[in-house]
């Protein structure tokens, strides 16, 4: 089973489909009308919910797009409560999100509550497209079934810390994947660049599983030599071999009950996929120099950064093992390939950092931001987590992260702290943290101040002199 999102046009078969549109955002409702219109489908477009399920009560539709947040106000209706009555009053009617601020906590909120997708504003007239072309196929096929009962096929799941952050949608396809397969028993692959993320989709996975009570077992296979491959998933007896002085519980085993990562398994000998098949496929193992099965019920996801395929085709992996692992297969995208995600995991990532008591979050100068969102970071996620680290620790006291500050593969020398000659005055030290800090704030003079810890009238003074220096 793939979890495919396909971005191909609309069928000819849903042109023509009636689309309930709920937006109470001007502008958007005005220009996502008129991409409805474009690709071929007959519209109603709503500015709240009332009066949107007025129209549903009295009409057929196909299918639902809704904005989540529908006002400002915490207290007003959202997309969810849309989603809710639309599920009560017809459930193969498939309703889809649209969000302006993405997060892994919505996504899994979302499909947990039963939306068709979640899509990211400003949204691509394709995706759009595709995403409610799908919709109404399901609708349809749904309802030409209807002898049998509609089925609850995820539960809600309680608010988690968020592990996967991004807004783009390429992560929110990723979000959705990860949504759709965690309550699923299935073996997963997940395929990205070192440095994406892997392994915290596997967490993330195992976490909203039915099996998240139980252990989660992440191995590197990478770091697991040829020769102890067996040992270390299986297990030996002892006296097995030379130096099996005691018995030893593998992988396999201390992962029962729960989900077993194994990282970079496209470097896995033939050997050892031979084995590995043959444990999937029977669901038992055997220790090294074990005279018995042992019986193991667990979750497999697996990872890599290889190309599986090309491997297959020159007889470095087989065929049956590959079909084995990739059961649902996720995608993670590099970060340079989610530009608009880049300053939002930093700002996340500047958050984590370890301060003093007292001591506020570190700011990146405009100057930093830039250099940030231009470079390429060919270590992904993994690259921006140690330079925001490294920033951090030569930032000082002060707080400021400049672009000298960012150790980036592409520079051409050393950070600031690195070299004396380099070194800048206190003056512009604290001309740099007030301009950041008032960026920080929008110019507001009164909440930069408290930052400060000056009047507003010494910060103005201060202002207007940075102003003059420059």
């Amino acid at each position: 089973m793939a979890i495919d999102h396909e971005t191909t046009p609309a069928s000819d078969s849903t042109k023509g489909a009636r689309v309930l549109f709920v937006d109470d955002d001007l502008t958007a409702r005005t220009s996502i009308h008129a991409m409805l219109v474009r690709i071929g489908y007959s519209v109603v477009a709503c500015e709240t919910m009332d009066a949107a399920l007025e129209h549903f009560r009295q009409e057929e539709f196909e299918a639902v797009l809704t904005d989540v947040q529908l006002r400002n106000d915490s207290d007003s209706p959202s997309g969810y409560d849309v989603l809710r009555a639309v599920h009560n009053q017809s459930p193969a009617t498939q309703v889809v999100l649209l969000t302006g601020h993405a997060t892994m906590d919505l996504a899994m909120s979302a499909t947990g509550q039963g939306a068709f997708a979640y899509l990211s504003k400003p949204v691509r007239l394709e995706t759009l497209s595709a995403t409610l072309d799908r919709a109404i196929r399901t609708r349809r096929t749904l309802l030409a079934d209807a002898g049998k009962a509609w089925p609850k096929e995820y539960e809600s799941l309680p608010p988690e810390e968020k592990r996967l952050i991004g807004k783009s949608q390429a992560m929110l396809t990723a979000f959705t994947n990860v949504a759709l397969a965690a309550p699923l028993d299935s073996s997963v692959l997940i395929l990205g660049e070192n440095g994406t993320g892997k392994e915290r989709v596997a967490l993330e996975l195992h976490r909203h599983s039915p099996r998240a009570h139980k252990p989660f077992v992440a191995v590197n296979m990478n770091a697991v030599t040829l020769t102890l491959a067996e040992s270390s998933l299986f297990g030996h007896k002892k006296g097995s071999f030379t130096d099996a002085i005691e018995d030893r519980v593998g992988y396999f085993e201390s992962a029962n009950g729960g989900t077993l990562f194994l990282d970079e398994i496209g470097d896995l000998s033939p050997e050892m996929q031979v084995k590995l098949l043959r444990t999937l496929q029977e669901r038992t193992i055997r220790r090294i120099g074990g005279d018995r099965d042992i019986p193991v019920d667990i979750r497999l996801v697996c990872a890599t950064n290889r190309d599986l395929p090309a491997r297959i085709r020159s007889g470095a992996m087989r065929e049956d093992f590959y079909y084995r692992i990739k059961v649902v297969q996720i995608v993670l995208p590099p970060l340079r390939e989610r530009g608009e995600d880049i300053l939002l995991l930093a700002d996340y990532l500047l958050t984590r950092q370890t301060r003093r008591p007292g001591q506020s979050i570190p700011i990146l100068t405009k100057e930093a931001r830039d250099r940030l969102r231009e470079y390429s970071w060919p270590g992904n996620v993994r690259e921006l987590e140690n330079v925001i680290q490294s920033a951090c620790t030569f930032a000082g006291a002060h707080g400021v992260i400049t672009p000298d500050l960012l150790v980036l593969e592409d520079s051409a020398s050393e950070p600031a702290h690195a070299s004396p000659a380099r070194w800048v005055t206190l003056e512009k030290v604290e001309r740099e943290y007030t301009a950041a800090v008032l960026e920080h704030t929008n110019g507001n003079l009164s909440q930069a101040a408290r930052i400060l810890g000056v009047s507003r009238k010494t910060l103005q003074r201060k202002a207007a002199r940075a102003g003059k220096s420059d």
